[in-house]
């Protein structure tokens, strides 16, 4: 038989400490529960094209996105883009414009809707057909990965 015994100044310490725990698992909690789902949203563009990609467009109505300036997408890389300040009511249209660098310019455009759907933050994919292949993985409870092909 195991036979534990403890102080009455060991069972007050470890009950105080079970109260805070207790007590910041429920504020955690509530804050998590009160943020809009689409804020951390995760857009995760992977460029698997032999040449790299010009970032010539970032832009989402309703909310912010993070990088917001142009940029490159190195072949064989990827860049990840986060919402934030995002609105609780009401769809948020983002675009992203990609283009080559070699002559003739092709482009790449990824557009989507995102909305606030409860706990979860839906996407939408609105792309239109480009001179690439665009696929996309929903990646549940963080974002949406984007792969960058030849057709």
């Amino acid at each position: 038989a195991i036979n534990f015994s403890f102080s009455v100044l060991e069972v007050n310490i470890m009950q105080n400490t079970l109260k805070y725990l207790s007590l910041a698992t429920l504020v955690a909690t509530g804050l998590t529960a009160n943020a809009n789902p689409c804020d951390g949203f995760k857009i995760k563009v992977k460029n698997k094209l032999a040449e790299d990609l010009v970032i010539s467009r970032v832009q989402l109505h309703n909310a912010e996105i993070t990088p917001s300036q142009i940029g490159q997408i190195n072949k064989k890389e990827e860049k990840e883009f986060v919402v934030s300040s995002s609105q609780d009511e009401g769809a948020m249209n983002g675009e992203l414009v990609f283009h080559t660098l070699t002559l003739p310019t092709k482009e790449v455009r990824i557009s989507f809707d995102l909305k606030k759907l409860g706990a979860i933050c839906e996407h939408t994919d609105t792309s239109p057909e480009g001179d690439y292949s665009v696929s996309k993985t929903r990646v549940p409870g963080i974002g949406v990965d984007y792969k960058i092909v030849n057709k």
